[in-house]
Protein backbone atom coordinates (compact mmCIF):
# COMPACT_ATOMS: atom_id res chain seq x y z
CA UNK A 1 0.00 0.00 0.00
CA UNK A 2 1.15 3.86 -0.38
CA UNK A 3 1.17 4.16 3.02
CA UNK A 4 3.88 2.00 3.68
CA UNK A 5 6.46 3.97 1.52
CA UNK A 6 8.30 6.78 2.43
CA UNK A 7 6.04 9.47 1.43
CA UNK A 8 3.17 7.62 2.49
CA UNK A 9 4.92 7.84 5.98
CA UNK A 10 5.51 11.49 5.69
CA UNK A 11 1.84 12.11 5.04
CA UNK A 12 1.17 10.09 8.56
CA UNK A 13 3.65 11.87 10.11
CA UNK A 14 2.27 15.54 8.75
CA UNK A 15 -1.49 13.98 9.50
CA UNK A 16 -0.59 13.50 13.15
CA UNK A 17 0.64 17.11 13.43
CA UNK A 18 -2.93 18.26 12.31
CA UNK A 19 -4.69 15.54 14.93
CA UNK A 20 -2.40 17.46 17.31
CA UNK A 21 -3.49 21.21 16.08
CA UNK A 22 -7.06 19.72 16.43
CA UNK A 23 -7.12 17.97 20.10
CA UNK A 24 -5.29 21.17 21.17
CA UNK A 25 -8.19 23.49 19.58
CA UNK A 26 -11.41 20.94 20.61
CA UNK A 27 -9.61 19.01 23.71
CA UNK A 28 -12.86 17.55 24.21
CA UNK A 29 -13.50 16.18 20.66
CA UNK A 30 -11.70 13.11 19.90
CA UNK A 31 -10.03 12.32 16.72
CA UNK A 32 -10.29 8.13 16.17
CA UNK A 33 -8.22 7.26 13.22
CA UNK A 34 -9.39 4.49 11.05
CA UNK A 35 -6.52 1.92 10.10
CA UNK A 36 -4.30 3.08 7.87
CA UNK A 37 -3.20 0.04 6.02
CA UNK A 38 -6.39 -0.86 4.72
CA UNK A 39 -8.94 1.42 2.33
CA UNK A 40 -11.48 2.63 4.75
CA UNK A 41 -14.31 4.64 3.65
CA UNK A 42 -13.36 7.86 6.52
CA UNK A 43 -10.25 9.25 7.92
CA UNK A 44 -11.23 8.93 11.25
CA UNK A 45 -14.63 9.13 13.61
CA UNK A 46 -14.77 11.36 15.90
CA UNK A 47 -16.45 11.19 19.47
CA UNK A 48 -17.03 13.19 22.48
CA UNK A 49 -14.90 12.19 25.81
CA UNK A 50 -17.66 10.33 26.72
CA UNK A 51 -18.01 8.22 23.84
CA UNK A 52 -20.78 10.04 21.87
CA UNK A 53 -20.31 10.13 18.22
CA UNK A 54 -20.39 13.60 16.52
CA UNK A 55 -18.62 13.40 13.27
CA UNK A 56 -16.80 11.25 11.03
CA UNK A 57 -13.69 13.24 8.68
CA UNK A 58 -11.93 13.24 5.93
CA UNK A 59 -8.17 14.34 6.23
CA UNK A 60 -5.88 15.64 3.67
CA UNK A 61 -2.32 17.33 3.95
CA UNK A 62 -1.41 19.90 1.29
CA UNK A 63 2.80 19.63 1.82
CA UNK A 64 4.16 22.18 -0.55
CA UNK A 65 1.76 25.25 -0.62
CA UNK A 66 0.95 28.01 1.75
CA UNK A 67 -2.74 28.91 2.55
CA UNK A 68 -2.14 32.29 0.11
CA UNK A 69 -0.97 30.16 -2.42
CA UNK A 70 -4.34 28.02 -2.29
CA UNK A 71 -6.28 30.99 -2.03
CA UNK A 72 -4.79 33.01 -4.96
CA UNK A 73 -3.49 29.42 -7.23
CA UNK A 74 -6.54 27.24 -6.50
CA UNK A 75 -9.38 29.53 -5.17
CA UNK A 76 -9.91 27.84 -1.72
CA UNK A 77 -10.70 24.52 -3.64
CA UNK A 78 -9.75 21.46 -2.50
CA UNK A 79 -9.68 18.43 -4.63
CA UNK A 80 -10.62 15.49 -3.00
CA UNK A 81 -11.15 12.18 -4.94
CA UNK A 82 -15.65 12.01 -5.45
CA UNK A 83 -15.62 8.89 -4.65
CA UNK A 84 -13.80 9.85 -1.25
CA UNK A 85 -16.61 12.11 -0.72
CA UNK A 86 -19.47 10.10 -1.71
CA UNK A 87 -18.47 7.13 0.78
CA UNK A 88 -17.76 9.20 3.62
CA UNK A 89 -21.30 11.17 2.95
CA UNK A 90 -23.00 7.56 2.94
CA UNK A 91 -21.07 6.96 6.43
CA UNK A 92 -22.20 10.03 7.93
CA UNK A 93 -25.65 9.36 6.64
CA UNK A 94 -25.40 5.49 8.23
CA UNK A 95 -24.12 6.80 11.88
CA UNK A 96 -26.46 10.41 10.83
CA UNK A 97 -23.35 11.98 12.05
CA UNK A 98 -21.77 15.20 9.98
CA UNK A 99 -19.04 14.59 7.51
CA UNK A 100 -16.47 16.97 8.18
CA UNK A 101 -13.12 18.39 6.53
CA UNK A 102 -9.71 18.39 7.66
CA UNK A 103 -7.06 20.37 5.42
CA UNK A 104 -3.89 20.23 6.90
CA UNK A 105 -1.04 23.09 5.44
CA UNK A 106 2.35 21.83 7.06
CA UNK A 107 4.36 24.46 5.72
CA UNK A 108 2.38 27.28 7.98
CA UNK A 109 1.33 24.34 10.48
CA UNK A 110 -2.17 25.10 10.00
CA UNK A 111 -5.50 23.39 10.17
CA UNK A 112 -8.68 24.27 8.14
CA UNK A 113 -11.60 22.64 9.51
CA UNK A 114 -15.05 22.32 7.77
CA UNK A 115 -18.56 20.55 7.47
CA UNK A 116 -19.20 19.05 4.11
CA UNK A 117 -22.50 17.04 4.56
CA UNK A 118 -25.20 16.67 7.46
CA UNK A 119 -27.94 14.28 7.25
CA UNK A 120 -30.27 16.41 7.64
CA UNK A 121 -29.64 19.41 5.84
CA UNK A 122 -27.49 18.23 3.24
CA UNK A 123 -24.48 20.00 1.39
CA UNK A 124 -22.73 22.73 3.73
CA UNK A 125 -20.35 23.97 1.41
CA UNK A 126 -20.15 24.27 -2.67
CA UNK A 127 -18.84 21.02 -4.07
CA UNK A 128 -17.71 21.42 -7.63
CA UNK A 129 -17.77 17.81 -9.51
CA UNK A 130 -15.03 17.89 -12.49
CA UNK A 131 -13.45 14.81 -14.51
CA UNK A 132 -9.85 16.01 -14.16
CA UNK A 133 -6.36 14.69 -14.60
CA UNK A 134 -4.34 14.30 -11.31
CA UNK A 135 -2.10 12.89 -9.23
CA UNK A 136 -2.78 8.76 -8.87
CA UNK A 137 -0.95 8.24 -5.47
CA UNK A 138 1.04 10.20 -2.79
CA UNK A 139 3.65 7.96 -4.11
CA UNK A 140 3.33 9.75 -8.16
CA UNK A 141 1.79 8.79 -11.71
CA UNK A 142 -1.69 10.41 -13.19
CA UNK A 143 -5.00 9.10 -13.47
CA UNK A 144 -8.45 10.44 -14.50
CA UNK A 145 -11.32 10.44 -12.28
CA UNK A 146 -14.37 12.26 -11.02
CA UNK A 147 -12.59 14.81 -8.10
CA UNK A 148 -14.79 16.76 -6.02
CA UNK A 149 -13.50 20.30 -5.86
CA UNK A 150 -14.99 21.78 -2.47
CA UNK A 151 -15.13 24.97 -1.52
CA UNK A 152 -13.00 26.24 2.05
CA UNK A 153 -12.91 29.31 1.74
CA UNK A 154 -15.59 29.84 5.12
CA UNK A 155 -13.15 27.28 6.79
CA UNK A 156 -12.18 27.62 10.81
CA UNK A 157 -8.51 27.87 10.68
CA UNK A 158 -6.79 26.52 13.42
CA UNK A 159 -3.17 26.69 14.25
Amino acid sequence: MDILTERGQKTLSQEAEAIAIWHSSYPSIRYFETPKDRPADVDAILTTASGKLVGVAETKCRVSITIDQFENKYKFLWLVTFNKIVRGMNVAKSLQVPLVGFLYFPVEKTLLFQKIFCPQDGLQTAIDIRRTKTQATVNGGEIYRDNAYINMENAKRLK
